[in-house]
Parts: structure tokens; sequence; C-alpha cells
């Protein structure tokens, strides 16, 4: 078992997240394989969320995303950050299931749902 915020996350084709984060871990997004899929609560802190599942594109920006269902989990040490949170609360009180995709890096365009430090989630699909 392993921190979930480590640096040396090993190569994997699926990771399981437990604690809500306001924000994917750029380590867990390195750590999938192409074809690997990311599991998490994408939730802020004391705040119903929902359990993102997003797959690492073989290539492409695109990674397809969606919420499976919604979640509150407690709060990740090192992943919650006020001022997301607050956007993460607002953007939860709307179409929360139209996500279609998680992109890294570039501009958010008209399908942003969310966007957070060099990561946006879109209504678009992959």
């Amino acid at each position: 078992m392993q921190s979930g915020v480590a640096s040396d996350l090993p190569q994997a084709d699926l990771i399981y997240v437990c604690p809500g984060s306001a924000q994917p871990s750029r380590m867990w997004l390195d750590a999938l394989r192409p074809g690997g899929r990311l599991l998490f609560p994408l939730a802020p802190q004391g705040v119903f969320g929902g359990m993102l599942l997003v797959a690492r594109p073989h290539q492409g920006s695109g990674w397809p995303a969606k919420f499976v269902t919604r979640a509150g989990f407690i709060g990740c040490v090192g992943l919650q950050d006020e001022e997301a949170g607050g956007r993460l609360t607002e953007a939860f009180s709307k179409n929360w299931d139209s996500v279609r995709s998680l992109r890294l890096g570039g501009a958010p365009d008209d399908s942003c749902w969310f966007a957070g430090d060099g990561w946006w989630l879109s209504t678009v699909n992959a």
C-alpha cells in the first residue's frame, strides 16, 4: 500500500482513491498506463461531490471521464484548496452528470464544466 500522493507510484492499470479531493493528482494521472483507469471522489472538503472515472487515452489530450455516482468522502490532505473547493461546490449544483472528458493543459472552451490548475472537465467526449 502506498500513499495517495506519493511521487513514486508504480505504473498501474487501475488506481482507486478513497479520500475526496478537489482535483486529480497529477501523480495519479502520470502513473496510469495507456488504457488505465482512475476512480476517485472529486469532492471539496465537507461537500457532497461525485465519483469520477477517468481513462488514460492511448494518444491525444482528451481523457474519457464521467461521474459514476454522487459521493461524499473525508477530504484528501494535500489536494484540497479552499478557493477551488468553493468553485467546485458551485459546479456540482449544475449538470454534474454531463461530464465526458478530462483535459490536461490548454485553455478551457465552452464545454468546460469545471477548471482546475492545469486541468479541466469537459462535457464533450474525448
